[in-house]
């Protein structure tokens, strides 16, 4: 029995290395994103200044597309026919995926924002971060969200007050 400890101990290193080991035929983060045209679904907002919700919103934005080209390191924005499926290009720009592949860097994220809330921050003069976090990823969609606090100032208000907002996109695998 002594004689077969050994052996039973090594056969177990080699099972457990194998089973830790990652898969490699897995896809990485970066090939998943480039692997679609990701058609948006929702983009959802809450802002609150001071504890106080003053704007939730939760949109259908089925009319919007992204798509990541990995060669390149392109982030193209479209615009998206519901009916028919037809993309049109509004703009496109770089990106960079973090070490960690949890987030995106960009050079501005007001097209991901959208319309209602690109004119919101537009309003109270708030930089939103260029980069935003990977929530979810798989074949079938992609999920982003991100969050920051700016103070801004109210009208007949003494000081800036701080306004956090955290938004949420989904999109899905064209």
């Amino acid at each position: 029995m002594k004689k077969a400890q050994p052996f039973l101990f090594f056969l177990l290193v080699i099972v457990l290395h194998t089973s830790c080991k990652k898969d490699e035929s897995e896809p990485s983060t970066e090939d998943l994103l480039a692997a679609h045209v990701w058609i948006g679904q929702t983009s959802s907002y809450n802002a609150s200044i001071q504890g106080l919700n003053v704007e939730t919103d939760t949109l259908n934005t089925d009319s919007t597309a992204i798509e990541f080209k990995k060669e390149s390191k392109k982030l193209i924005f479209y615009t998206r026919q519901p009916s028919n499926g037809v993309l049109t290009e509004i703009s496109q720009q770089t990106y960079t995926l973090s070490n960690n592949d949890k987030t995106i860097s960009v050079a501005s994220v007001e097209e991901l924002l959208g319309g209602e809330f690109g004119y919101l921050a537009d309003s109270l003069g708030i930089t939103p971060p260029t980069s935003i976090d990977i929530e979810k990823i798989n074949n079938e969609e992609l999920i982003l969200k991100g969050q920051f606090q700016q103070n801004i100032s109210v009208p007949d208000f003494p000081f800036p007050v701080p306004l956090i907002v955290s938004y949420r996109f989904v999109y899905k695998a064209n």
